[in-house]
């Protein structure tokens, strides 16, 4: 393609209306830009505003590629200054709809015929608009109420061009923006390339749903649209229309005598299901995307922004949820060490930041906890040590914390970090192979701490025995007889294997929930009988590994 210069020219107006003039002078056309015209008058009204609004109302301008890629930085907490984040967090793509002549032929070009063939209705306002595409009602032939997705024509285009635009200036921030530079903006850029273009096409977005609708499989309390594949392609997809009640809308909710306290904890509880079962979520759960229905489920629509959590991160973050739960700054920091893309180099320091504000909520009930404010606490000192985490990591701290805001606009009682809790001890337990309830929460502790000793034990045993080798550990004790001490050691080891085996029996046997059976007339909890005979013979056997040494 060659180079875009026309829209070049209208970026470098947008950049010098709203007092960017300096960017515009990095580039060679733009000097001569700006020596050709005369020097350009900030309107009065913007050149009050301040710095970071003026950069958010200069990505709204410029449109669909930028406000996107607005949207992308924002769910990066760490490259840019927390005020700029908050200003690119209210980036809006809500524009308004194109013409119907458009719809027709896009759909005409993708499902072989004009909107009134294809479907038996079809709805020539649109009943929403947004930057990549439009939503218009219809009427399948086999008599299904449906949403048809149109996207915005020449987009593909734009964005094309706009991102070689993009991928020029990022060349020149790495150049002549120190402290740009330390961001990466050519590897920023060639991210959001690749993100763009997947959300550009239609067949992604139906294939999210349906992978999130085989998720929640046979829950009743999740309605996922179904998606119509023979009137689906890359600019149009057909999916099924969900009716209900925008969950942002008290007003109405309540007049249909729902629960608002329900309808939080069961959002909540969907969400983290996402987070901590699935590993694939809804990213972008504004109120526009979630409904009530008359059965009271949670209807979800929009799959084009879904996060993804890999199953060592969901240990890790229901470690970490633990840890907020039992107040302890050490295992905060233990898991997101785990989550970061390298060793922390002053943990102690980490540790003691963590402490302090944590100490804010030590004595606080969990029932007056804001989840949200507390992981923003989490993120912003994270920031600040330079620790890298996963980008769908923030994307997931994002979601939360406008789950937060949703659940206390819903009812300002509700307490999101109870709802979490169950949803992080059953990753747990299932991480520790155990069913059935936990007696106690002291249990749940020390499950947690073998956990953390399991994973550091062979990278202590590593260390130890590389400094042994490097010399930096002497062993001075002179052994002898080194075939009696050998056979020793193995039967100590062996011992010590046993021994956790049958200590293993007895806590499954606490942690099991009991099914009765009955033998010779007599109801036994079987479950414990068996746990009971399989500890009883790992006893018997420790006592063959009683080591007769020479004297």
């Amino acid at each position: 393609m060659a180079f875009p210069l026309k829209r070049y020219i209208h970026i470098f107006r947008i950049l010098i209306k709203y007092g960017f003039e300096d960017v515009v002078g990095w580039s060679s056309i733009g000097k001569l830009y700006l020596k050709i015209t005369s020097k350009p008058t900030i309107p009065r009204a913007i050149r009050k505003q301040a710095r970071w609004v003026r950069i958010r109302k200069l990505f709204e301008e410029l449109g669909t590629t930028y406000i996107k890629f607005g949207q992308m930085l924002s769910n990066r907490p760490g490259l840019l200054p927390d005020g700029l984040l908050l200003e690119l967090a209210k980036l809006q793509d809500a524009v308004p709809p194109f013409e119907y002549a458009d719809v027709k032929k896009t759909i005409y070009e993708e499902l072989g015929g004009d909107p009134e063939e294809v479907f038996v209705t079809f709805g020539k306002i649109p009943i929403a608009s947004a930057s990549i595409g439009q939503v218009h009602l219809a009427t399948l032939p086999t008599g299904e109420e449906v949403v048809v997705k149109v996207q915005r024509p020449g987009l593909v285009e734009i964005i094309q061009k706009d991102i070689l635009i993009l991928k020029h200036f990022a060349q020149l921030a790495a150049k002549y923006g120190k402290e740009l530079a330390l961001l990466r903006p050519v590897e920023l850029v060639e991210a959001f390339e690749q993100s763009i273009f997947s959300e550009l096409d239609f067949l992604q977005e139906a294939n999210n749903c349906k992978r999130f609708a085989q998720n929640f499989k046979g829950n009743p309390k999740v309605l996922v649209p179904t998606v119509y594949d023979d009137y689906s392609n890359v600019k149009v997809v057909t999916m099924s229309f969900i009716k209900g009640i925008k969950i942002s809308n008290l007003e109405a909710l309540r007049e249909a005598n729902y629960d608002l306290y329900e309808i939080a904890t069961v959002g909540f509880g969907l969400f983290y299901q996402q987070f901590f079962e699935h590993g694939f979520f809804h990213a972008d759960p504004h109120p526009g995307n979630l409904f009530v229905t008359e059965d009271k489920q949670i209807g979800f629509i929009d799959f084009g922004m879904m996060g993804y959590i890999a199953q060592e991160e969901k240990q890790l973050l229901s470690q970490l949820v633990i840890a907020l739960w039992r107040s302890s700054y050490e295992e905060l920091v233990d898991a997101i060490e785990g989550l970061s893309s390298a060793k922390i180099e002053d943990k102690k320091s980490l540790e003691r930041e963590i402490q302090l504000y944590m100490d804010q909520y030590g004595n606080m009930p969990v029932s007056n906890i804001n989840l949200g404010r507390l992981l923003e606490d989490i993120r912003e000192t994270v920031n600040k040590h330079s620790i890298q985490l996963n980008p769908d990591l923030f994307l997931l701290l994002r979601t939360i914390s406008m789950l937060e805001g949703l659940g206390m606009t819903l009812d300002p009682t509700f307490n999101s970090l109870d709802t979490l809790k169950p949803y992080a001890v059953n990753l747990i337990k299932d991480k520790l192979g155990l069913s059935g309830d936990f007696s106690t929460k002291q249990l749940l502790v020390y499950a947690l701490d073998a956990l953390k000793i399991a994973k550091e034990l062979p990278e202590s045993l590593y260390e130890i025995i590389k400094k042994v080798r490097d010399g930096e550990i002497v062993i001075k004790q002179e052994l002898n007889y080194s075939k009696e001490y050998a056979s020793f050691f193995e039967k100590q080891i062996q011992k010590l294997i046993l021994t956790a085996l049958c200590i293993t029996f007895v806590v499954c046997g606490v942690c099991v929930n009991p099914s009765n059976y009955h033998i010779a007339g007599i109801l036994l909890p079987i479950q414990y009988v068996l746990l009971g005979i399989g500890a009883s013979l790992l006893g018997v056997l420790l006592f063959q590994y009683s080591p007769k040494t020479k004297k």
